[in-house]
């Protein structure tokens, strides 16, 4: 009995304070200040009728990013992009024992790390996810992976399932206490009842505490990363508008 008393209470407690917390922490003025530039960035977005190139924008930076990582692990393993598109033809078994790979005039001797690196970039879905606009533009998300992903999702459900955990092992060590006192009258119901409180307590506190943390750090680190985002599209936006500008005026000029 004092064991699932214990347990629940602790659980109870965590569910209605880290709430609390999070609320708490989303009074901060620095989560108040990003949250606001991004809510301008991304309503300036829509009332200009950019989400159709918001949505180009988002393939643009995905490829970019892909690439990227491509290079970074062609680097890792010693060789050169084109080396990578060059052994993307070679059949699955042979890679898997390849033993060295010529490159720029050199030979690049494969150990086992390498030889997973090459592998699992030509044969392995690339760890790159595409950015949604509907993420960029509403700040909610479905999945978590995503380059601009919310944490204080991924963040909340970690802490949730974690206190559970920890409560049935306090509430385990609380009751046990309380069995092996429960011959004792008044000192025993005396500790029983401090420790007991002092859980609860100190569960509130540390709940509170981590609700404030998914809002202020995680949930904040969010909107950060949505408004990087955003400035990112603006400033690709605006070299395509001069690209396209230049490239009328050179057609113009020649057709006078």
């Amino acid at each position: 009995v004092d064991l699932l008393f214990l347990s629940t209470i602790q659980v109870v407690v965590h569910f209605l304070y880290f709430p609390d917390g999070d609320l708490f922490g989303q009074k901060a003025p620095v989560y108040v200040s990003n949250k606001n530039t991004y809510n301008d960035k991304a309503t300036e977005i829509t009332e200009n009728g950019r989400v159709g190139k918001l949505r180009e924008y988002c393939v643009v930076e995905y490829n970019r990013r892909r690439q990227l990582y491509i290079a970074t692990v062609c680097g890792h393993i010693g060789i050169e992009v084109k080396d990578y598109e060059r052994l993307m033809q070679l059949p699955q078994e042979e890679v898997k024992h390849l033993k060295s790979v010529e490159t720029a005039g050199k030979t690049i001797y494969l150990t086992k790390k390498r030889r997973k690196w090459l592998y699992d970039l030509i044969f392995e879905p690339l760890p790159v996810e595409t950015n949604d606009p509907e993420t960029i533009l509403s700040a909610t998300e479905e999945r978590f992976g995503a380059a601009v992903n919310d944490e204080s999702v991924h963040y909340r459900k970690n802490q949730n399932v974690k206190r559970v955990i920890q409560s049935f092992v306090v509430g385990t060590a609380l009751a046990y206490i309380g069995y092996t006192s429960r011959d004792g009258i008044t000192l025993a119901v005396i500790v029983k009842t401090v420790v007991n409180l002092v859980s609860v307590f100190t569960t509130a506190v540390m709940s509170f505490s981590r609700g404030e943390t998914c809002s202020s750090v995680y949930r904040n680190r969010f909107y950060v990363k949505l408004s990087n985002f955003i400035d990112g599209f603006n400033e690709w936006r605006k070299q395509e508008e001069e690209i396209k500008t230049q490239t009328e005026t050179v057609v113009q000029k020649a057709e006078e």
